[in-house]
């Protein structure tokens, strides 16, 4: 009786929520804009699919960063799974032991974070998806590929070595790779991040400081002699470049070149970087006691590296300590400026997997003083909530899928599974639960009812719990932004609250998912799958 009280309140006071909710999700779906979980796959055993424009997107830009696919236009904006991406993806996925299934699920989307990322997964210690015996396979062809990558935006190649599916990435036979290794483990040395000079293969001790960025900032910050030392230069900017790529700055990684220009006296070409007004508008965003002195505000200095690690610093990674204050300046945008982030939201769609937690923290110091004036900001804003939004919709999702069925089972007076030959179970008005026993019926037929009655009505109660987690974290953002905003990009917004309430959300979802029975045969229309 309580359980059903608290889902007719629930229903009574939230119905507007829940059908702006639903309306929005739909969208978000049809649109590509969030992935749909409930999208038909080939093989029903399969669940490595994932879709989405923007998840394709960047899926597509790691594959042809590691030489999978030609780096063409065309390809760059390919946002559907089509035959060149599949056989990117088999490949890619044989070179990393995966199952090979060609499709871009979430094992394999692991696999090329922990090979491509800046931030996720530094510590190859902790790999597991080339595993055997618990140990890296270092002949593996993809963690090759991502070492040689690696090597390649951190500026020890020349900037025409670009990897391709025809590169030799064997150090034995291609000695500009072996030498780049050999540079960087010298670099590794003098930053303090190994101890002495390693040789110039790829084993546990030379990739763990090759993948971790943030020891890298550190170790840069603490040896301004590396900073001062010209044969330097080009490391110090590639890897300047990474930084402001990853909180958000108009700058690209890897090669400089941004665009060709012809110069105006004859026909020869000149290389645009962006780096210097990058870096301009990077300290222009800066307290003024932490700002360097003008002529240094252009270039690589020891203060830019400095101020990244004091960054690092004075925010913590706790996302849900500050999301809440997030959404409230979104909220108060004009419409004109929530519209300029829905457009970055799409323009950043094949970056927004990268930079989270330097874009949260970037947020959280300066959205008080910058969130009017700054295009930095407006950008980084798009790329937290379309990351965070992917993070919760699975969650969220399954969770809709919980209430529906449990939408289903309130209204069903006569338990659906029920047969007059054994056993019939039906509820009244008040919710009181009746249950008529054939005499005559099979034993086992009943206890297969009330076996099944059990499971309905467990998640009967999960759904009336998780109800209310939604209609909390709902409840205020749907409403205030229904006008103004198109319905996908409420739910984006909204999604960056889940917060705390995620855990207990994904509780009941997990005591759910762990019934130990066959919810696909479920009699309702739309089971828990």
């Amino acid at each position: 009786m309580e359980s059903k009280q608290l889902w007719v309140k629930s229903v009574t006071d939230h119905t507007a929520i829940f059908d702006t909710l639903g309306l929005a999700l739909d969208q978000a779906s049809q649109k590509g804009y969030l992935p749909d979980p409930g999208q038909a796959i080939e093989d029903p055993e399969d669940t490595n699919l994932a879709s989405s424009r923007s998840y394709i997107l960047s899926l597509v830009s790691r594959l042809i960063d590691l030489g999978y696919l030609r780096d063409a236009p065309k390809n760059r904006s390919k946002s559907k799974l089509d035959p060149y991406i599949k056989n990117a993806l088999r490949n890619f996925q044989e070179d990393a032991g995966l199952v090979v299934d060609k499709y871009a699920g979430p094992v394999t989307w692991n696999c090329l974070q922990q090979l491509v990322s800046f931030e996720e997964e530094q510590d190859p210690y902790t790999w597991q998806i080339f595993s055997t015996d618990n140990s890296l396979s270092f002949d593996s062809p993809a963690l090759i590929r991502a070492v040689y990558l690696r090597l390649y935006v951190l500026g020890f190649f020349d900037w025409s070595e670009k990897l391709t599916y025809k590169t030799d990435i064997s150090m034995s036979t291609n000695f500009k790779f072996k030498q780049a290794m050999d540079d960087f483990l010298d670099m590794a040395r003098q930053l303090g991040l190994t101890q002495t000079r390693l040789n110039p293969e790829i084993t546990h001790e030379t990739i763990k400081p090759l993948f971790s960025q943030d020891a890298l900032i550190q170790g840069i910050a603490s040896h301004p002699n590396v900073i001062d030392a010209p044969e330097n230069k080009r490391f110090l900017q590639a890897i300047a470049r990474i930084e402001l790529w990853l909180v958000g700055f108009d700058v690209n990684i890897g090669n400089p070149l941004i665009r060709l220009k012809k110069r105006q006296s004859n026909d020869k070409k000149q290389k645009i970087t962006g780096l210097a007004p990058a870096l301009e508008e990077f300290w222009a965003q800066q307290p003024k006691d932490k700002k360097p002195k003008v002529a240094d505000r252009k270039k690589i200095s020891s203060a830019f590296f400095s101020r990244l690690v004091q960054l690092e610093d004075e925010v913590d990674d706790k996302p849900e300590t500050y999301e809440h204050d997030i959404v409230e300046q979104v909220c108060l945008l004009t419409s004109s400026q929530k519209k300029n982030l829905m457009v970055k939201i799409k323009e950043v769609a094949s970056s927004i997997w990268d930079g989270i937690k330097r874009v949260t923290r970037w947020i959280v110091k300066g959205i008080k003083n910058f969130f009017s004036k700054a295009s930095t900001m407006m950008k980084n804003l798009a790329r937290y909530i379309a990351k965070r939004a992917r993070v919760h919709f699975p969650t969220v999702r399954k969770a809709f899928e919980i209430v529906y069925r449990g939408v289903v089972y309130f209204k069903q007076q006569v338990f659906t599974p029920s047969k007059p030959a054994h056993l019939v179970i039906y509820h009244d008005k008040d919710f009181d639960t009746q249950a008529l026993f054939n005499p005559l019926g099979n034993t086992k037929a009943t206890e297969g009812i009330l076996r099944q009655l059990k499971l309905e009505s467990r998640c009967f109660k999960a759904a009336c719990r998780i109800l209310g987690h939604l209609a909390a974290i709902f409840k205020g953002v749907v409403l205030r932004l229904a006008a103004g905003a198109a319905g996908w990009f409420s739910i984006l917004l909204a999604l960056t609250r889940m917060g705390m309430r995620l855990a207990a959300i994904g509780r009941e979802i997990k005591e759910i998912m762990a019934l130990d029975v066959v919810l696909s045969q479920s009699p309702f229309s739309n089971p828990v799958v």
